[in-house]
């Protein structure tokens, strides 16, 4: 029982840093400023990330973990490739 809200916990942190690396994706760390709302959204979405394959590593194992991070990681690309094809019109 214990296992499955850990499950739960690390899938409710993914689907939040998503909706944080949605708003503010990698790229704006070099377009904007340290302090612009995008960038924080960013680092808050990293924080969220790692929280989330903390709990993974708690509950399964580290090779799972990598590979949720890894995912992550991969989202963070796609939406900084799609930021700079708007910045770029």
């Amino acid at each position: 029982m214990l296992r499955i809200l850990f499950i739960l916990l690390a899938i409710i942190l993914a689907a939040v840093g998503f909706y944080f690396r949605k708003q503010g994706s990698a790229l704006s760390t070099l377009l904007f400023k340290k302090d612009s709302p995008l960038f924080q959204h960013f680092s808050i979405a990293l924080l969220i990330d790692a929280g989330g394959a903390l709990v993974v590593a708690l509950v399964d194992s580290l090779i799972i973990a990598l590979l949720y991070l890894f995912l992550l990681l991969l989202t963070s690309g796609i939406f900084s490739f799609r930021l700079l094809k708007e910045w770029q019109k």
